[in-house]
């Protein structure tokens, strides 16, 4: 999925977002996330880098390996996290998580279900 327009796509939903709240949280398999980076210094004013997914324009950084230990409690912690302090206090609508495009998303979903649940 490397170069599909993930990044492209997620910049221009977080700047042309009208009334909608939306946090991004952005997983890189590198230490470095240049895609969260990227989002965080767009031109959009109100698009920030966070360390959880609480508010509007929130752009969070989750870095590893889904086949790593400690990944999976670092991936629902931080969505649980975001959807506590966030969407269950009526900060956000939605929270969006663009994959590394060197990652397969489905093992993502699959973590996320199996904490959370099928959508």
């Amino acid at each position: 999925f490397l170069g599909s327009g993930k990044t492209t796509l997620l910049q221009r939903l977080l700047a042309a977002r009208g009334n909608l709240r939306v946090a991004a949280v952005v997983h890189d398999l590198a230490d470095l996330n240049v895609d969260a980076q990227l989002l965080a210094s767009t031109a959009e004013k109100a698009v920030r880098r966070a360390d959880v997914a609480q508010s509007d324009g929130a752009v969070v950084p989750l870095s590893g390996c889904a086949c790593c230990p400690g990944f999976e409690d670092l991936l629902s912690g931080l969505v649980k996290a975001s959807l506590r302090d966030g969407v269950d206090q009526g900060l956000l609508d939605y929270i969006c998580l663009e994959t590394s495009g060197a990652a397969d998303p489905r093992r993502l979903i699959t973590l996320l279900e199996r904490r959370f649940g099928p959508t």
